[in-house]
């Protein structure tokens, strides 16, 4: 499979860099890439949660093993896919304000959460962080179709003429954390102990490389679009947000949908 990595140094300055903010670069490749940005923290963040509330607001109405599982009985169901993609084309090392460093841990925190910092990562300084692996991860049409018809409880088909669904979503499956302190020398992670800078979230994968390095393996959802599934549509998922107005999903035909 090929890789690709996109490296970001975010590094605090006491002066206002007049460099592009690649933070807001990235927000805006996912935009551009037809892609909403998820808002707030969720548990389940990837294909087949189903979503109520607003984009500003989301809820879990239902976990995607609930009503999208991977398997039953044993049998793979096909409907979830995977594949690569290239996200913009941020690859240059960029310096930033001590603010930009506060956006980025906010927007870190949507979605499925991977960390929260506690007082001892008043020390870090400046972070650079690399995302390995920008892949696309979606719902099939096609075995949806048959999935609905043959598989999807009446509970599901119920609720789904109420909320809406992630259908597609973008996810990095794997990000690379390296700490600086006040005279940029990288903060031994082995050492010091991962838990003083802050607390992973329970069932996160991850490792440490060369005492510096906190290896994240548990893919991070970064952007998503919002299906619709009512009963009148049998299984056939033909509208989908990758926008919104207003607080609001803005769904269209899938014939329309353009990033």
């Amino acid at each position: 499979m090929k890789m690709y990595s996109i490296l970001i140094l975010f590094l605090i300055s006491p002066v206002l860099s007049a460099v592009a903010n690649p933070l807001n670069n990235l927000k805006t490749s996912i935009a551009q890439d037809g892609y909403i940005l998820y808002a707030t923290p969720l548990a389940s963040a990837g294909t087949g949660t189903l979503i109520g509330g607003s984009p500003n607001a989301m809820t879990i109405a239902a976990d995607p093993e609930t009503c999208f599982p991977e398997t039953i009985n044993g049998q793979d169901t096909l409907i979830r896919k995977v594949q690569d993609t290239t996200l913009g084309s941020l690859s240059q090392a960029t310096s930033f304000t001590g603010a930009v460093t506060v956006d980025l841990l906010k927007f870190m925190s949507t979605a499925n959460l991977i960390f929260d910092i506690n007082a001892g990562f008043s020390a870090v300084k400046s972070v650079e962080l690399q995302f390995v692996n920008a892949t696309v991860e979606y719902i099939d049409l096609i075995q949806l179709e048959t999935y609905y018809k043959n598989y999807l409880s009446d509970n599901c088909k119920s609720l789904l003429n109420s909320v809406g669904f992630i259908i597609q979503a973008l996810r990095v499956d794997k990000m690379r954390y390296v700490f600086k302190d006040v005279n940029n020398a990288n903060i031994n992670l082995t050492t010091n102990g991962i838990s003083k800078y802050f607390n992973l979230t329970a069932n996160i994968q991850y490792h440490i490389e060369q005492d510096y390095t906190l290896v994240i393996d548990t893919p991070k959802y970064i952007g998503y679009q919002m299906g619709r599934l009512a009963s009148k549509d049998q299984g056939i998922s033909l509208y989908r947000a990758s926008q919104t107005f207003l607080n609001t999903y803005v769904f269209k035909s899938i014939k329309d949908v353009n990033p």
